[in-house]
């Protein structure tokens, strides 16, 4: 997936209000995860000009990326979690996207994976 440019009008608008989650700075795997569930409401408000879901999509891994580059945590931390947005952050997207759009029953799949707690 291609990064975005930092000037980019929409990365500025959405990076500032990433910010406001991760103030401490001290940012790991969960909050990667919490902070795509953030972001995603975030972008289809920021971003009405009809730009495809790609560039959406760019939007908020661009965003995690500076998050992780602007923090505090050590060079290991911060390879770490850039891992982790280069290689589990864009499934989980297009999973938390297709829920939303109903392409995917998570219902009908918790009962076949779990039957025995229903």
């Amino acid at each position: 997936m291609m990064q975005l440019p930092s000037n980019d009008v929409n990365v500025k608008i959405v990076y500032e209000k990433a910010r406001a989650f991760t103030r401490n700075n001290k940012i790991n795997e969960s909050d990667i995860i919490m902070l795509v569930v953030q972001l995603i409401p975030i972008v289809q408000n920021v971003v009405t000009d009809g730009h495809k879901g790609s560039y959406k999509k760019s939007l908020v891994l661009t965003v995690l990326a500076l998050i992780v580059e602007d923090s505090k945590l050590e060079s290991a931390d911060k390879y770490r979690l850039n891992l982790l947005i280069q290689t589990t952050v864009p499934i989980t997207i297009d999973t938390m996207i297709n829920v939303a759009k109903g392409n995917i029953d998570l219902k009908k799949h918790a009962k076949s994976c779990f039957s025995c707690f229903f």
